[in-house]
């Protein structure tokens, strides 16, 4: 069974899922890929994985491209415990706008929809470095360079260990659909079916 997965749901979402399916069916051969939602949805079309996991976010105009909701992910403002709102809970659209930001990479599915719901409200961040991946951006908050916003399932450690706290952007919705994907003309096999179950 080859499952894509964008890089979020690739390291911190699929692998209990995994480990779960590999329990239930010992037999299975899995591979994994993980990259952006962009090429995940660009190798499901050219027919090189059975299924994707990407974020909501990444915009599709395909057709031969199916897509259902299967979770909910909660984006979330975060930033070092030393920070001077980091006590505040809640800060406004326009607190945000004025903060030095640590930008995801910007063809990252949570990074589009980040842009988009915050372009809504009328925000423009100011990137103050652009990283390449979610635990760079982690390490960049921390170390001080700015706030940031990335996926809930990418900072539960971080929050639970006190090295990174979270707070709520007031009036800017901050979830997203995590959505299974398959070639629309794709029959599945019976392995694809399971897992999907």
């Amino acid at each position: 069974l080859k499952i894509g997965a964008s890089h979020v749901i690739g390291i911190y979402l699929l692998p209990a899922i995994l480990a779960d399916f590999r329990t239930r069916y010992p037999e299975a051969e899995l591979i994994v890929r993980v990259d952006t939602s962009h090429k995940i949805v660009d190798m499901i079309l050219r027919n090189e994985l059975d299924l994707g996991v990407i974020g909501e976010g990444t915009p599709v105009q395909d057709e031969r491209l199916a897509t259902k909701p299967i979770a909910r992910d909660r984006l979330m403002l975060i930033a070092p415990p030393q920070h001077p709102l980091a006590d505040m809970g809640v800060v406004t659209p326009e607190t945000l706008a004025e903060l030095p930001f640590v930008s995801p990479a910007r063809d990252s599915a949570s990074a589009e929809t980040l842009f988009e719901h915050l372009r809504a409200a009328g925000v423009t961040l100011r990137p103050v470095i652009e990283m390449g991946n979610v635990g760079a951006v982690k390490r960049a908050v921390e170390s001080g360079l700015g706030v940031s916003i990335i996926s809930r399932l990418a900072v539960e450690r971080e929050l639970q260990a006190g090295s990174l706290v979270s707070l709520t952007v007031a009036g800017v919705p901050m979830e997203r659909d995590l959505l299974l994907c398959w070639h629309h003309e794709r029959r599945f096999s019976n392995l694809a079916a399971v897992f999907i179950r």
